[in-house]
């Protein structure tokens, strides 16, 4: 809009040359808070000649009249009465304040001094607002010529001045006297801040979609970040120009100032779009969706959002705390020893105790040096940082801060390079170290130095890149982006970034087996990755057994059944239901190692590792592990059984006594100890994925990704840590129920209104998810809750395998002295192969289980860590049985290979001798041919 338009409502519109509006200012109806003064003017002829606007010529008889005539000033009663000449026609728009008296009837010098402008705001000619004062009495009465601007293009703002609305010029914007001159009454002229050390600008020149730093540090600042989902109109800058209205800036909400036209920042939150209730109550930002948040610790105001959470910025109570306590690390120690008021620092691999407690240092020999950086002269400085740091070379990933730095910028680390690049200059880090002292250094810049202690002066600061900020040695590459440009992490060796969410970690965490990024891009990445089954052997073997096994155990599954009417008595009616229930069983684990297999190689391939928290917590992987512990239950229970009833036939046999009938108690019988075996497998696999016993099967809690502070599955024991940096210290020996620590982890949250609940939806990581097998977890250690359970269940598999193998030598005992009894070279042949079975049975059910019951053993008393050897166990050797089985108990497939053998045996030996016959007879063709040849030669 310009000044020339007509408009009579507008309560910012204050010196026209629109004749039309004057009477409007006499209104003494109207609402209208338009500023009225006697210099109002109207341009005639050429922008150089002015004449006095007829406002005077029609209304001057109100004028001294004493009667305020206009709405909002009585300056129809001041200016004109106190004796003060009014303007003539000439131009004075170069000379105003110039302190020279151009004019008899306009004494500008007068009128800088007079104190009646410095109450009230003044309306001036039209080349108000053109330039600016240069002489300090006028620098001090800015509000003259700046204020009640007649060209539209000479405004920077509308604000109140001594009380009155009016323009004020854009000369006035990031002025630098601001402070000393401002004219606004609510200082909106003086809102200057560095976007960048080189470029301080007015606020509302940020986050205006148009840069005006030559860096662009306007628009890339950390408040643009956060703005209002409804927009207004800002009072100076760009977007003030151009009546855009633009998204606020939530910093600036209620901060005394207001930015808005209409004021509407300072109207509190009711005016805005909002999120949350209560405590957790807030404006809502542009382009954000409204959901649960972290609440601050008990007697704390405020809260995080969750894309916030763990972000290295401390914001409320001991969040920082609390996401490290999730990744399990020892705080890192980022400061070295200091002795002599700061001069000497002594690196912790060379104080003793601490240095005979590393392995990675101690035998390393220390020595003493002297350190400054830069390495320069500077004046009245002569003493140097005293360093004890380790002699020769070392690896450095596991050092930080003054740490990492001093051994670092002393040439001490292996492929580590000094991170400090930026010498602290006098002119760097604007508002900081207030009292900082200068000094010339190399004769070349001026450094700057802080007091410490006693009479020491000292210069150990870190610039960051934008050099807006210094940072103490210990917080560099420290793992923390302290600086916002994260130039403290940039140029460190000693961590490694996620993938995903940029956060840093230690180097010597990535592919450490322990999810520390929550991507899990620490383990899973080129370096290192984790699959079902490790290895082309296991993933072979894997397929092999389960095939075959699957294939074996259902012939031999079909057959017995089919059979099952045929059964003469009771002891071969039970003797083929345990064989049907043995290869049932096996047939069960065969279907694991196939679907196993599949899932490593057709479904996941080369995902699993960014998958395997979906995995463990699946349904699918519960139902294997209870489908393959069911199978190998069965078939021990039911080998077990076997044993027991061979045992009773081979005893019964000698005592001549003959099988009973099938009847309705042998039925019975029959039909209980299947019921038993399958019922005590069942049992066996069922228990742990009860829901009655989580406290003691569960192994981790999976909750949603949104909630950063719980990365992948945490164990029950990470999870209280983590409660206890949150609520306090939680005692060790307290037994928690996982039911208790959800609800909390709920309390950590915020549950408002009708937003999605992070915490409502959690997975477990069951019994059979302790590792991508789906296998029974035998592998437990002394503090592991499950190892009651394991024992138990290892121990009766023992007491089976041994009653097995003692059964299966009393059989041996037994039938080889009835065969010496009866003698007979079948019956000795027939007792041969049957202690031949007996023989191998016991042997590979020895080198299957006795092994694994070592190594479970060993690894429960943590003397070894058995987990790498878990896939092998589970994939060979144990499953080697369900291969093996039938063949040892049944003589079915065994005799049909012997017959296939035999079979092609005859087939070679029939095609050998056939091809000898051919080659005979065709040799004996040509020696008849070649006498034939000879004697004819010879006629």
């Amino acid at each position: 809009m310009g000044f020339n338009t007509t408009c009579s409502n507008d309560t910012y519109f204050y010196q026209s040359c629109d004749m039309r509006l004057f009477p409007a200012f006499l209104d003494t109806n109207s609402n209208n808070k338009t500023l009225c003064g006697k210099y109002q003017c109207q341009q005639i002829r050429n922008k150089t000649e002015v004449s006095l606007s007829s406002f005077w010529l029609q209304y001057e008889d109100k004028l001294c009249d004493e009667e305020n005539d206009c709405n909002n000033t009585n300056l129809d009663e001041v200016i004109d009465c106190k004796g003060n000449s009014r303007p003539d026609q000439n131009d004075f728009s170069n000379k105003s304040c110039d302190f020279v008296n151009e004019s008899r009837k306009y004494d500008d010098k007068k009128a800088c001094a007079s104190d009646i402008f410095s109450k009230i705001a003044v309306i001036r000619d039209f080349f108000e607002c053109k330039t600016l004062c240069n002489k300090d009495i006028c620098c001090s009465k800015l509000v003259w010529s700046q204020s009640n601007c007649t060209n539209d293009e000479d405004v920077g703002t509308v604000c109140e001045v001594n009380g009155y609305s009016t323009t004020v010029s854009k000369n006035m914007i990031g002025l630098p006297l601001v402070g000393q001159c401002k004219i606004c009454d609510d200082g909106i002229d003086d809102e200057i801040i560095y976007s960048s050390l080189a470029c301080p600008i007015h606020k509302h020149f940020l986050c205006d979609g148009q840069p005006d730093c030559e860096d662009e540090s306007d628009e890339k600042n950390v408040i643009c970040q956060s703005r209002t989902s409804k927009p207004c109109k800002r009072r100076v800058g760009n977007a003030a120009k151009r009546e855009e209205e633009l998204n606020v800036p939530l910093k600036w909400l209620e901060d005394g100032v207001a930015d808005c036209m209409d004021g509407s920042d300072e109207r509190g939150i009711d005016y805005w779009p909002t999120c949350g209730e209560g405590k957790t109550r807030r404006v809502q930002a542009v382009n954000e969706t409204c959901e649960n948040v972290y609440i601050c610790l008990s007697g704390q105001q405020g809260f995080v959002k969750p894309s916030e959470l763990c972000d290295g910025i401390d914001s409320c109570g001991n969040e920082d705390g609390v996401c490290s306590a999730s990744q399990d690390k020892d705080k890192l120690e980022t400061r070295a020893f200091t002795f002599d008021d700061g001069l000497t620092k002594k690196l912790s691999f060379c104080v003793e105790g601490i240095r005979e407690s590393l392995n990675k240092s101690h035998n390393l020999p220390c020595t003493t040096e002297h350190f400054i950086f830069p390495d320069h002269e500077f004046y009245g400085v002569d003493t140097k940082t005293k360093l004890i740091l380790p002699q020769h070379q070392q690896d450095c990933d596991h050092m930080f801060g003054e740490q990492y730095v001093y051994t670092s910028c002393n040439g001490k680390c292996i492929k580590s390079t000094c991170p400090l690049t930026i010498i602290p200059r006098y002119e760097v880090c604007p508002g900081q170290f207030p009292k900082r002292v200068g000094t010339l250094a190399n004769n070349e810049y001026l450094a700057f130095f802080t007091f410490s202690r006693g009479n020491t002066y000292l210069n150990r600061y870190f610039v960051c890149k934008d050099e807006t900020k210094c940072l103490d040695y210990s917080q560099v590459c420290d793992l923390v982006k302290d600086c916002k440009d994260g130039s403290d992490e940039a140029n460190c060796s000693n961590q490694s970034n996620c993938t995903t969410s940029g956060l840093i970690i230690p180097k010597t965490s990535k592919c450490d087996g322990v999810f520390d990024c929550r991507d899990f891009s620490d383990e899973c990445n080129d370096r290192c990755s984790k699959q079902i089954l490790e290895g082309d052997i296991l993933k072979v073997f894997s397929w092999l057994i389960g095939v075959l096994a699957a294939l074996a155990n259902v012939i031999i599954l079909l057959r017995h059944a089919i059979g099952l009417r045929s059964s003469r008595n009771a002891v071969v009616l039970v003797n083929k239901s345990l064989m049907i229930l043995i290869s049932f069983g096996d047939f069960l684990i065969g279907c694991y190692l196939i679907t196993i297999s599949v899932y490593e190689s057709l479904i996941y391939q080369n995902d699993y590792c960014q998958k395997q928290i979906e995995w463990i917590t699946s349904t699918g992987c519960s139902l294997i592990g209870v489908f393959s512990t069911i199978g190998s239950q069965i078939s021990l229970f039911s080998m077990t059984g076997l044993s027991i009833v061979r045992i009773y036939v081979i005893w019964s046999s000698k005592s001549r006594n003959t099988p009973s009938r099938i009847n309705i108690t042998s039925s019975i019988t029959i039909v209980g100890i299947v019921l038993v075996v399958i019922l005590a497998s069942v049992a066996t696999a069922v228990i742990p994925i009860m829901g009655w016993f989580d406290d003691f099967f569960v192994n981790g809690i999976k909750f949603n990704d949104e909630l950063k502070i719980f990365i992948g599955a945490p164990n029950k024991e990470t999870v209280i840590r983590i409660l206890g940096a949150y609520h306090g210290r939680i005692s060790n020996k307290i037994k928690i129920r996982w039911e208790t620590i959800i609800e909390m982890v709920q309390e950590m949250f915020s549950h408002d209104l009708n937003y999605q609940d992070y915490t409502s939806v959690t997975k477990k990581v069951h019994f059979y998810g302790n590792d991508g097998v789906c296998l029974f977890k035998y592998f437990v250690v002394r503090d592991d809750p499950q190892r009651v359970y394991s024992w138990g269940v290892l121990a009766i598999n023992f007491f089976c395998f041994l009653f097995i193998s003692i059964s299966y030598l009393l059989i041996y005992l037994i039938t080889s002295r009835s065969s010496s009894a009866t003698g007979g070279q079948n019956e000795s042949k027939r007792m041969n192969s049957m202690n031949r079975k007996i023989a191998f049975i016991i042997t590979t059910d020895f080198c299957c289980w006795i092994p694994f019951i070592i190594v479970c053993t060993l690894h429960s008393f943590e003397i070894v860590n058995a987990t790498p050897w878990y896939g092998l166990f589970s994939m060979i050797i144990l499953p080697m049985n369900s291969l093996i089985n039938p063949f040892l108990y049944d003589n079915y497939l065994i005799g049909g290979i012997r017959k296939k053998v035999r079979d092609f045996s005859n087939i070679m030996t029939n095609a050998t001798s056939a091809f000898s016959i051919n080659r005979n007879s065709a040799h004996d063709v040509s020696a008849q041919a070649a006498e034939i040849e000879m004697q004819q030669v010879q006629s």
